[in-house]
């Protein structure tokens, strides 16, 4: 039997129209795509039908700041403060014109679409940004998995930008090949440098280079650790104030490497911080030129092999948004579909690729080219 790693995945958005669009387009796109085949359910449906979802590899919930009159971040719920509150009032049928708007489907009635807004976790914060909800929610999620629903063990806790657009077969098969089995003191994603500083990536008030506790910090678009790292650092062992500036991706990384005593290694337990690095190539991020972009994948052939090859696609600055446009979004979303289901019957009994593995031929190609309709953007 082998192992597949399982994540609790966590998306931060706010109660704003546009971001009620932004989860509806994630919740069409690769959130649907996984849960066709059984690999990605929400938090919701994982807890409330727990055999139909036992093969669910990615639990995901939307997260958002619900008590305007609250702090920016809870460490220390307790029954007359909790961790969480109900959905604000008006919610989930918030924004039922949007739904219905952005519907591509005349018979989607806008308030049933809408209704699906129960796959969001109010935290009993103030809506924020840098001042502390990233580390409410590992504080929510390690609590969820350690105290009130351990029987769901899960192996990773995972913070996902909503403009993070995830393939969901590469990601999880990569992550099946890569992770360990029985996760203590993991931290996975983009690592990046302390001279990371530019205000085109960084815009932020701090000291260039960043004030790293370990060698590098993950970059904020997308990454995970095990739970044991989410529940030290939202715990009274995690001394934040000493390490913390207000740069989310920064604080979060030096948070988890600050586990280590001088030495490198984890008190009492002999082990270092296993950081796990995922490949820069192996993400589309879309700060280069498009002719950059363009010479690049013709000379690798990337052109016909990148849907097989990349783990996710995310915009780096708001000059390089492309993932931020949800048409956009949406277009490389449908390429990506095109690809897997070319790859998928190519595979399948008697498809031409298992026909080619038996002949000795070589086997069609999935001729689909990369981003094809929008290189000029």
């Amino acid at each position: 039997h082998t192992h597949r790693p399982t994540f609790l995945w966590g998306i931060p958005t706010m109660d704003h129209p546009e971001e009620y669009k932004r989860r509806q387009l994630v919740r069409e796109t690769y959130l649907q795509f996984g849960k066709d085949d059984g690999r990605v359910c929400s938090l919701r449906e994982r807890l409330s039908s727990p055999l139909q979802s036992k093969d669910c590899q990615l639990v995901y919930t939307f997260f958002m700041g619900a008590n305007p009159d609250g702090p920016t971040e809870l460490m220390y719920p307790n029954a007359s403060f909790p961790m969480t509150v109900p959905a604000p009032v008006g919610m989930p049928l918030r924004h039922p014109e949007e739904a219905a708007e952005k519907s591509h489907d005349a018979n989607v009635n806008a308030n049933a679409d809408a209704n699906s807004e129960n796959d969001i976790v109010f935290l009993n914060i103030k809506e924020n940004m840098e001042d502390g909800k990233m580390q409410t929610w590992f504080k929510y999620a390690s609590m969820l998995l350690t105290q009130e629903h351990p029987e769901l063990k899960l192996d990773y806790i995972a913070k996902v930008d909503s403009d993070v657009l995830l393939f969901v077969p590469n990601f999880l098969d990569f992550a099946q090949q890569t992770l360990p089995e029985h996760p203590h003191a993991v931290f996975g994603g983009l690592p990046l440098g302390a001279d990371n500083c530019e205000t085109t990536v960084t815009p932020h008030d701090h000291g260039c280079p960043l004030p790293l506790v370990g060698d590098s910090y993950m970059s904020g678009e997308l990454y995970f650790m095990s739970v044991d790292l989410a529940t030290f650092i939202s715990s009274p062992d995690c001394d934040r104030s000493a390490v913390s500036i207000r740069h989310e991706d920064v604080a979060i990384s030096n948070f988890v490497y600050s586990y280590e005593a001088e030495d490198g290694v984890i008190a009492g337990t002999g082990r270092r911080i296993q950081t796990h690095a995922i490949p820069g190539d192996r993400i589309l991020r879309s700060i280069m030129p498009w002719w950059y972009r363009a010479y690049r994948n013709a000379l690798s052939r990337r052109v016909k092999t990148g849907y097989n090859f990349l783990l996710w696609a995310h915009s780096v600055t708001e000059n390089g948004g492309y993932f931020k446009d949800m048409d956009r979004y949406r277009m490389v979303w449908e390429e990506f579909q095109e690809h897997w289901a070319c790859k998928s019957a190519l595979a399948g009994p008697g498809g031409a690729g298992a026909t080619a593995m038996t002949t000795g031929q070589q086997p069609q190609f999935c001729d689909i080219p990369f981003a094809r309709r929008h290189w000029w953007w």
